[in-house]
C-alpha cells in the first residue's frame, strides 16, 4: 500500500526538514509540500531537499483579500490530489508543517482502516508550550510527547482567565484519504469532498493521532503574528468573522499594540503541567495510544 502526504508550509524553517523526515519514516512515499510565500529560510531548506519523494510546489499567499489564498490553496490540493491518484497511490495524508501524525506502532500502513475505509478522521492534540520536546517523535519518543486531551476550563490554575490561552481546547482533527475518492479539501484540511458521498466509508482513527506543535518559540510566534494581520490586512471588519478565535485575539491584539506578553501568558509552568496531568487533561502521546485515543 503507497501513502502520500500534501503539507501545507508557511514559515516553518525551525520545523520543516523534521517534519518530512518523520513523515517519511512512518512510511509515507511521497511528500508534496505546498509553500505559501516563506520568507525566514523554508523555501531555501525545501528546495535542498527536493528530491523524488519530495515534490516542492511554490506559491504565493498574496491576493485581492484574505479568502484569495483559502481559494488558491484549495484550488491546488484538489489538482494534487489528481496527480497522486494517477501515480496510484492509495492513500494521501493533509496537514501542516506543524502536525506530527504517531501510528501506534510507527507505521501508517498498520493502522486499521487503511485496508477497508476510504477516509479516516484523526484525533488532534496540542503540545503545550512549556513542556518539553523530545528529540524525535518516532515511535520511541512517544512517552515523552505531551498532549493536551481535554479542555481546560480550571480557573484555579491560571492567574489570568483560562479563555484566553489558545491551547486550551482539544482542536478539530485532520483527515486522510483515497485519492480516488477525493474530489476536494477544505483550506484547513479539516473536511474532504468526496465524489459520492453516499458510498464513502468514513472511520475514526482508534490508534493513530496528530501532536500538533503550533508554538515552540517566541520567534516562531511573532513570525505567526506577522501572518496573521498579513492575512487580516489591516481590515478590522475581518476580525469579527469566523476565523479561529485565537487568530482573531492575536490580530486585535497586535493592532491595539498588546500582544507582547501573549507568548508567555500561554507558556504552562511546570506546577501547572503537573497538576493538568494529575487531572487528566493532559497524558503522553503514548497512554492516549494505548487507551484507543478518542478523549476529550
Amino acid at each position: 500500500m503507497r501513502f502520500s502526504a500534501i503539507v501545507g508550509v508557511k514559515d516553518e524553517v525551525e520545523l520543516i526538514e523534521r517534519s518530512i523526515a518523520h513523515l517519511h519514516g512512518i512510511g509515507v512515499e511521497l511528500v508534496i509540500a505546498c509553500d505559501f510565500g516563506s520568507t525566514d529560510g523554508t523555501r531555501q531548506v525545501l528546495s535542498e531537499l527536493a528530491s523524488e519523494n519530495l515534490l516542492v510546489v511554490h506559491r504565493s499567499d498574496s491576493g485581492p483579500d484574505p479568502g484569495s489564498a483559502v481559494r488558491q490553496m484549495e484550488s491546488d490540493v484538489a489538482e494534487l490530489v489528481r496527480e497522486l491518484e494517477r501515480r496510484g497511490f492509495d492513500w494521501t495524508l493533509f496537514l501542516d508543517a506543524d502536525e506530527f501524525w504517531l501510528p501506534r506502532t510507527g507505521r501508517i500502513e498498520d493502522c486499521a482502516g487503511v485496508a477497508t475505509a476510504d477516509v479516516i478522521k484523526v484525533p488532534r492534540f496540542n503540545i503545550p508550550l512549556g513542556s518539553i520536546i523530545p528529540p524525535s517523535f518516532d515511535r520511541d519518543h512517544h512517552g515523552e510527547i505531551s498532549l493536551i486531551v481535554q479542555p481546560i476550563e480550571s480557573r484555579d490554575l491560571f492567574d489570568d482567565d483560562p479563555e484566553a490561552i489558545w491551547q486550551r481546547n482539544v482542536p478539530l482533527p485532520k483527515l486522510m484519504a483515497r485519492p480516488q475518492v477525493t474530489r476536494g479539501v477544505s483550506a484547513g484540511m479539516h473536511t474532504i469532498d468526496c465524489f459520492d458521498e453516499a458510498s464513502i466509508r468514513r472511520l475514526a482513527a482508534h490508534d493513530l493521532l496528530i501532536a500538533h506543535l503550533p508554538f515552540s518559540t517566541r520567534r516562531r510566534f511573532d513570525r505567526k503574528i506577522r501572518n496573521i494581520l498579513r492575512f487580516f490586512s489591516g481590515k478590522a471588519g475581518d476580525l469579527e468573522g469566523t476565523m479561529a478565535w485565537h487568530w482573531r485575539r492575536w490580530a486585535s491584539l497586535a493592532q491595539a499594540g498588546q500582544i507582547g506578553d501573549e507568548f508567555d501568558r500561554n507558556c504552562f509552568s511546570p506546577e501547572v503541567l503537573d497538576a493538568l496531568r494529575s487531572r487528566g487533561m493532559v497524558k503522553t502521546a503514548a497512554d492516549v495510544l494505548a487507551e484507543g485515543v478518542p478523549v476529550g
